[in-house]
């Protein structure tokens, strides 16, 4: 645990392009999990799980370049922006990180419920990599943030094609 917050807050000891992937690979695997028992769970309570599915929506070229590209830019700029705020009356920076994850998890999960357990994880993440790497330079802190959001969404566009035989 003592490494993960030393990778997560402390001045990076890395690129920042292996710091990116690497953040791509802390948000990815635990937000499936995550999702992934929380949508079994919800099957084995007997939930209704469609409530909790991912909304259908079309694999093709625009989609795919608002998935990966336009969505992580801008909530990127946002997201700097929720931390900026944040980070005045929260003065440390795990504890602003984790409240703008919160915040959004639940934007996201209002498109789909699932969605909040995918994301929130991801954006502690991202949100990590921003306060890092901002110490550097903004550029850097939306690069930390904009590229494993990127991958991430990428990954999910894929499962999502994939899974649904829908690419085109």
């Amino acid at each position: 645990m003592q490494r993960l917050r030393h990778f997560l807050f402390s001045p990076p000891s890395t690129t920042l392009l292996r710091h990116s992937f690497s953040s791509f690979l802390l948000a990815i695997i635990p937000s499936l999990a995550l999702a992934t028992i929380v949508y079994v769970a919800i099957g084995l309570i007997g939930g209704d799980n469609r409530h909790a599915n991912i909304p259908a929506t079309s694999t093709n070229g625009l989609e795919f370049f608002v998935v990966v590209v336009f969505s992580p830019a801008v909530e990127s700029l946002l997201l700097a922006l929720t931390l900026a705020i944040l980070s005045i009356p929260i003065k440390n920076r795990p504890g602003a990180a984790m409240a703008a994850a919160l915040i959004w998890g639940v934007l996201h999960g209002l498109t789909a419920p699932i969605w909040f357990f995918g994301t929130v994880w991801s954006f502690f993440i991202f949100s990590a990599a921003y306060l890092t790497w901002r110490k550097h330079s903004f550029k850097s802190a939306f690069i930390a943030t904009a590229l494993p959001h990127a991958l991430v969404n990428l990954t999910s566009f894929l499962f999502q094609a994939f899974v649904t035989n829908r690419i085109g």
